[in-house]
């Protein structure tokens, strides 16, 4: 069972928790973190991954990013690498953070980051079957084509490939 930290508004720790299946009992004004990873190839093209089949939430559709929930006292950055680790196999990235933005509309509080695979690590991808059904690489046209059916993905698509990794 998966424990979550809450946070408010202003993106800080209330000292609450909550447990994966009651995220939904969240109030207005609580959130959860998530971690967003969007990772590119040596030759500039982006992963893209089709959710499980199984899974609750949009089975089978496509990502652009790779991620998930933050565990409870867990940072971003010790999420995003447990994140990709866990669907993909590929540990020891350097992830650069982009950000984080604010959803009311989920509860969730998403943070940004991206990474360089290099091709020695694209040869022993281990995907996770309870989260990844395939993956892809795709042109950053391809991508932004993708990305054009949800607005938040666009978004930080555009800003991630535009500008630079900002400090956490």
């Amino acid at each position: 069972m998966e424990i979550w930290d809450i946070y408010d508004e202003q993106n800080q720790l209330t000292g609450e928790t909550i447990s994966r299946n009651a995220v939904h009992s969240l109030q207005k004004g609580q959130f959860h973190a998530c971690v967003n990873a969007l990772l590119i190839d040596e030759q500039g093209n982006i992963l893209t991954q089709q959710r499980a089949l199984t899974k609750e939430v949009n089975p089978g559709s496509w990502d652009l990013f790779t991620g998930g929930s933050l565990l409870t006292k867990e940072t971003p950055e010790q999420g995003i690498a447990r994140e990709v680790a866990e669907e993909l196999g590929v540990t020891r990235l350097e992830f650069h953070y982009f950000g984080y933005e604010m959803r009311p509309d989920i509860k969730s509080i998403m943070h940004y980051f991206s990474a360089k695979i290099p091709q020695t690590s694209i040869k022993h991808l281990n995907l996770q079957e309870s989260e990844v059904a395939q993956i892809a690489w795709v042109s950053f046209e391809e991508a932004n084509a993708l990305a054009k059916s949800n607005p938040f993905d666009w978004n930080w698509l555009q800003k991630m490939t535009s500008t630079k990794p900002l400090k956490l």
